[in-house]
């Protein structure tokens, strides 16, 4: 059986250039990725290749893709409705992330599949932990125009969660993993996510583009992209290889990196 999440994640995530670490840098979701984890790793942000993220280098600068795990602002205090313009959500109201709120219909997708009661696991991937208030998800009303900026009125908030812990995933990241109920939606939404800090007015911001079918997770749990260790050469060969819980191998697929 094949895992509709670990697959793509890995034809996307094993030509991963390593970035520069920022300075006063904080963290973005993984799990659904974020757009703006999406646009600084699955691609050359020198010259990127997918339609959207090449308009939104256009509309912002490239700075904002180096500095992906910066969206934020500084004084919010849970102030987020009043800080962030509509339309502007999905740059946290930042100016410096203005190319992340470009209302387009094109934005890659991850699927979202809740378990059988509903509940998810968002994974926010930590580069500098904060202490926490709260997180705030917000997802998108059914009847949205994708072609027009995301505001307010255009999502619901379906899930506030006090702290959760640090934890090591299985790449070596550190990430709060946050369980929530999802609303029953199909076709493609945004997930908005705001992580207030406690020991600060701080708060960060990620827009997720998510394909929800209205159906429910039998056993997968998604981990999101898989990092390669270095920068791999084009036309390398990279082998995902499943295994059951006796170690039979159940499947192998080989992806074949382009140059990009």
């Amino acid at each position: 059986m094949k895992n509709p999440f670990l697959l793509p994640a890995l034809a996307l995530g094993a030509a991963l250039l390593a970035l520069p670490a920022r300075v006063g840098a904080h963290g973005t979701m993984i799990v659904p990725e974020s757009r703006i984890h999406r646009c600084a790793f699955d691609g050359s942000i020198e010259n990127h290749q997918d339609p959207a993220c090449r308009a939104a280098v256009e509309a912002g600068g490239k700075q904002a893709l180096y500095d992906w795990n910066g969206m934020r602002q500084a004084s919010a205090d849970g102030r987020h409705r009043e800080l962030i313009p509509d339309g502007q959500l999905c740059s946290g109201g930042n100016p410096d992330f203005a190319g992340l709120a470009l209302a387009r219909d094109d934005w890659r997708t991850t699927p979202l599949v809740p378990a059988a009661d509903g509940r998810f696991e968002f994974v926010f991937h930590a580069t500098a932990p904060h202490a926490t208030r709260d997180w705030q998800l917000y997802v998108t009303r059914d009847d949205r125009d994708l072609k027009q900026p995301l505001g307010w009125d255009d999502v619901d908030l379906f899930c506030t969660s006090g702290a959760v812990p640090l934890v090591t995933d299985a790449q070596g990241r550190q990430v709060y993993r946050i369980p929530c109920t999802v609303p029953a939606r199909s076709g493609r939404h945004v997930i908005f996510a705001a992580w207030q800090r406690s020991d600060s007015p701080e708060a960060f911001y990620a827009c997720s583009d998510v394909q929800m079918s209205g159906g429910v997770d039998l056993g997968w749990k998604q981990i999101g992209r898989v990092e390669a260790p270095s920068r791999l050469a084009a036309r390398s060969k990279v082998t995902f290889r499943l295994f059951d819980e006796n170690g039979a191998d159940l499947e192998q697929i080989t992806v074949k990196i382009k140059q990009g």
